[in-house]
């Protein structure tokens, strides 16, 4: 199996294509007054063509697209919103190629405009990193030698020329903060001037935060399985969230990102547990046998489940903490976004087109 196709299967970007089918009709509550907009990027599954919506929190009726962009059938768009502008970045598969790994491009797309090319050779089904400052983050890099048979009758995939760039959104220069030589430098997520990184080669995986200006690079947790996944950052607790794969079952593991101690919060049979932190110190996974997420730290109100059966992945918070927002995934059917309020629990409704797939590039900053 090459490189990109084995990683979409353990990596929190999805690899899947959905059915159109209808999703579950969430359940009714009382509406909430809000003036909050939600970024989607939205694209009926096989169409060539991603639009870019301004989606107002809890409106009866989907947006029109405000700006889109043309790429292969089936391409896996991915994205995120740029601070303090009605604009997102997005990977998105633009080369078909049998080996998708290194044909996905980077693009800006802004409200009534051009989509503007920034960078290519970004690596397959990941999703741009965005820093609270306007940075942004990207894994690029170029296909290896293919194993020799030696190699790959002992189980070693093919090892690429790996990077992690800083790409000006305005212009499109990228600047190279680090390379390796491997099968992934997935980008975990950043706390303070440090890029969490998770790094996989034949044989060996760590966690790693790397300075974004020199490059330094200091190792947080050595020799993990190579199965990690689903990662969120908790700035306050100053600690990493994800969960892994190791011979007890499925575990969420917290990671101390000062020190480097680990904690084992859960485990599960599946891979379906989808860890995310919560305000104050929490977090929500989505427990084998049960409907959705479900707090497992922090206190607080239940968390409401409006779909019923399937797995809620928490995507982001607003600024303010005060909304999440989460995708509602099962079998068969697109993703279905919703808001979720973090105060009281309750839900509120983002409208998407039938049959649409939204991927949630993020509140408006």
């Amino acid at each position: 199996m090459r490189p990109a196709l084995a990683w979409c299967l353990l990596l929190a970007a999805s690899c899947s294509s959905e059915s159109g089918g209808a999703p579950p009709t969430a359940t009714k509550q009382a509406p909430v007054a809000s003036t909050r907009t939600v970024a989607l990027l939205t694209t009926t599954p096989g169409s060539r063509e991603t639009g870019f919506v301004l989606q107002p929190l809890g409106a009866p009726a989907a947006a029109s697209p405000v700006a889109s962009f043309t790429h292969p059938p089936y391409a896996v768009v991915h994205g995120a919103v740029l601070p303090r502008t009605h604009s997102v970045v997005v990977v998105a598969d633009m080369e078909q190629r049998r080996d998708p790994s290194w044909g996905a491009w980077l693009f800006r797309l802004e409200s009534g405009g051009a989509p503007q090319k920034l960078v290519d050779r970004v690596y397959h089904a990941t999703r741009p990193l965005v820093l609270d400052d306007g940075r942004v983050f990207v894994q690029r890099g170029r296909a290896g030698p293919a194993p020799t048979p030696e190699q790959a009758k002992a189980g070693e995939l093919r090892s690429d020329d790996l990077e992690i760039d800083e790409v000006d959104p305005a212009t499109g220069s990228a600047r190279q903060v680090y390379s390796w030589q491997g099968y992934i430098t997935y980008l975990a997520g950043a706390l303070d001037n440090e890029l969490l990184v998770y790094r996989v080669a034949f044989h060996d995986a760590d966690l790693v935060a790397i300075d974004t200006t020199s490059g330094a690079l200091r190792v947080l947790a050595p020799d993990i399985p190579a199965f990690a996944r689903d990662f969120s950052v908790d700035e306050q607790a100053r600690t990493l969230l994800y969960a892994n794969r190791e011979p007890a079952g499925w575990v969420v593991e917290r990671l101390d990102i000062a020190t480097g101690a680990r904690t084992r919060l859960a485990v599960s049979p599946r891979m379906t547990l989808v860890p995310h932190v919560w305000p104050g110190a929490g977090v929500v996974l989505n427990p084998a046998g049960a409907p959705g997420l479900t707090r497992v730290m922090g206190g607080g109100a239940a968390v409401a489940r409006p779909f019923g059966a399937g797995i809620d992945q928490l995507r982001t918070f607003s600024a303010d903490q005060k909304w999440a927002l989460v995708s509602h995934q099962r079998p068969g059917s697109v993703p279905q976004p919703f808001a979720l309020d973090t105060a009281t629990g309750q839900t509120e409704s983002i409208a998407v087109a039938p049959g649409t797939r939204a991927d949630i590039a993020g509140f408006l900053k």
